[in-house]
């Protein structure tokens, strides 16, 4: 193998299905009147996925499912954003131990 494999046939059709994919995944807007809090609730997702050992896609899965939340209702309060937060947390929590983050 004399090629770097960032620059092979393989890299490239990973590259195209994962772009597909993307692709097709709801816009994000960034409208949310909270979005100035969002590195804060996501350093939280953080700390309570370490906490309770949790995969780093779960995380992933948690921190996607608040952003595009956030986008979409109108969360007004702090309070409100906590238990999104930690509900999106156990949503990506659920689809991990049933095998949906599987890779």
């Amino acid at each position: 193998m004399d090629e770097p494999w960032w620059e092979g046939r393989v890299a490239s059709d990973v590259h195209c299905a994962l772009r597909e994919k993307e692709l097709k995944l709801p816009a994000f807007r960034a409208h949310s009147p909270l979005l100035k809090s969002r590195r804060f609730f996501v350093d939280i997702l953080t700390l309570l996925s370490s906490h309770c050992q949790l995969c780093p896609a779960a995380r992933h899965l948690a921190v996607y499912l608040l952003d595009h939340f956030l986008d979409r209702y109108n969360i007004t309060t702090s309070k409100q954003l906590y238990a999104v937060a930690v509900s999106c947390l156990l949503l990506a929590t659920e689809a991990g131990e049933k095998g949906a983050l599987d890779l």
